[in-house]
């Protein structure tokens, strides 16, 4: 693409687009006296092909066009600076994830419940997932916890009481 179909699709002001291509940020190729620059797409593809480890899918392109656009991408590459900025743009938002997560488990375990039985047992469901996948609390004990809630749950027993009293349980293994 040409720096203003580029500018437009992604909403980048040319002068910026200009910027990486002078500090490196953008792979850009030259053809004609004319630079090509990627897609945000296309740096995504590129990324995941070059960083070893990275188990993802990829969805296919809705639109011929696309699937050409982004298949030019094969041969070309990411340098090495680029490749850490989006690595560290992706930790930062792993970062901000991971805060917002443990508030609302937070929020979850000291707040009130709600008197919605559905919702507070979901919400339960969610903080054993969170200390499970987090190892705040073993394994056995998140299976046991969840066992109780949902047998509790299956033979009709939908106590907020019992729900508090598992959480409770659950506080106390954390705290």
């Amino acid at each position: 693409m040409l720096i203003g179909e580029v500018s437009k699709k992604c909403n980048i002001g040319v002068e910026t687009l200009r910027y990486y291509d002078k500090i490196g940020l953008l792979t850009v190729e030259r053809k004609n006296n004319n630079r090509y620059y990627l897609t945000p797409t296309q740096v995504a593809i590129l990324w995941t092909i070059q960083n070893k480890g990275v188990v993802t899918g990829l969805t296919g392109p809705t639109k011929i066009e696309h699937l050409k656009e982004n298949s030019q991408v094969l041969n070309l590459s990411l340098n090495t600076a680029s490749i850490e900025e989006i690595n560290q743009l992706i930790e930062k938002e792993e970062d901000k994830l991971r805060k917002t997560m443990y508030e609302e488990v937070y929020s979850i375990l000291t707040s009130s419940f709600s008197s919605d039985y559905e919702k507070t047992y979901k919400d339960l469901i969610y903080v054993i997932e969170y200390c499970m996948e987090n190892q705040l609390i073993s394994y056995n004990d998140g299976i046991d916890a969840y066992m109780e809630i949902e047998k509790d749950k299956s033979l009709g027993n939908k106590s907020m009481d019992r729900l508090n009293e598992i959480r409770n349980e659950i506080k106390s293994i954390l705290y």
